[in-house]
């Protein structure tokens, strides 16, 4: 539970709901010793997990930080509802219901497998085990989202709801391989069928090969229409920037990290290196600090992006989420900058690639005199 805690605390849904119904049941049954025995060993588990963050965090000064960002600015900005309680248990609901009827395989996975579980006795022997499977599944998916909405939702927040496929999966898998038979030796054709099905299976539900080594100069690299080999934006500016100094200072501009910093071994000059998907005025001091470091040119290289279709001085962000990232992890505007980035800075490269299906134009600006 501790390394859930530090990895994703949207994730301790379940773990809440099994010690509370697990908790609940050794108080009924007046098992005080069993419920001594669970406070002490789980207890004893997370602060193996936690402690010595937490002794770091106190070490290097950071503990404030810690808690400010990630729990109170993550549970006061990202989400997005501010109704009560249960209107937030209701909602997320909603968005559960939502993503089981969205597809059928996950409603035969995530409903109808579960339903089968709890009904299996061979897997679940109690009515108190099938409870408490059922309250860890309710209070997994339904505390994962909680108080988001429709519109603030990204697929890959969805993925923890996949957790409770993978028991009815493996037992409708043992049910299939019981009913067909499968010959016990190494038949050649049943192998080969299975990798035929298993390759099938990934490309037909991935496309991220396309973007891999396997296609050189794909669109996630370059944009250009040629035969030589290219580097995707990232790896180029790292090159030019390591090129003209050994120990180079960057401020990637208006959004996500997008690994230049790691692939120029650059160094941020500002706390605030990066922005977030967030409006801005939820938090203006990340979009103010990394204009004054443009405005007094304190930083050496500067990177944005644009779409592709529009110059530093036209892209005033988009004008139906204003002051956010959009999509593409497109920053929210470089138009009330142009003046003073072009007083201080010089282009040196314009990169094309796309990023999320977006057409995007990265810039690299470096530092006049």
């Amino acid at each position: 539970m501790g390394v859930v805690f530090l990895s994703k605390y949207t994730l301790l849904g379940g773990w809440i709901a099994f010690y509370l119904a697990y908790g609940i049941y050794l108080l009924v049954k007046k098992q005080w010793r069993e419920l001594g025995r669970l406070v002490w060993w789980s207890g004893l588990g997370f602060l193996l997990a936690t402690l010595p963050w937490l002794i770091y965090f106190l070490a290097t000064g950071s503990l404030g930080d810690f808690v400010r960002v990630y729990i109170l600015f993550n549970t006061k900005v990202y989400m997005t509802s501010s109704v009560s309680f249960f209107s937030n248990l209701i909602q997320s609901a909603i968005l559960l219901g939502h993503f089981y009827l969205s597809d059928v395989l996950f409603f035969i996975l995530g409903v109808g497998g579960t339903l089968l579980i709890m009904f299996q006795r061979t897997i679940l022997t109690s009515n108190f085990a099938r409870a408490l499977y059922l309250a860890a599944f309710l209070g997994s998916d339904l505390l994962a989202l909680y108080g988001y909405q429709t519109g603030s939702l990204y697929q890959y927040y969805q993925l923890v709801y996949f957790a409770f496929f993978v028991v009815p999966f493996i037992f409708l898998l043992d049910r299939f391989f019981k009913w067909v038979h499968l010959p016990a030796g190494d038949d050649p054709f049943v192998i080969l069928g299975t990798l035929v099905l298993s390759v099938f299976l990934v490309l037909g539900v991935n496309n991220n090969v396309v973007s891999s080594r396997l296609f050189p100069n794909n669109q996630a690299i370059t944009k250009r229409n040629t035969t030589k080999p290219q580097q995707p934006a990232q790896v180029e500016f790292a090159r030019i920037m390591n090129r003209h100094s050994s120990h180079p200072t960057l401020l990637n501009y208006g959004s996500i990290d997008m690994g230049f910093y790691t692939a120029a071994d650059a160094l941020p000059p500002t706390y605030y290196f990066q922005n977030y998907n967030i409006p801005e005025k939820a938090a203006p001091q990340i979009l103010r600090s990394q204009r004054k470091l443009i405005q007094r040119h304190q930083v050496q290289w500067v990177v944005l992006n644009t779409p592709a279709k529009q110059s530093v001085r036209e892209w005033d962000g988009d004008s139906d989420t204003p002051g956010r990232i959009t999509s593409g992890n497109l920053n929210p505007g470089t138009a009330k900058l142009a003046s003073a980035l072009y007083r201080n800075y010089r282009v040196v490269k314009v990169h094309r690639q796309m990023f999320e299906q977006v057409d995007v134009k990265y810039w690299l600006f470096e530092r006049k005199g």
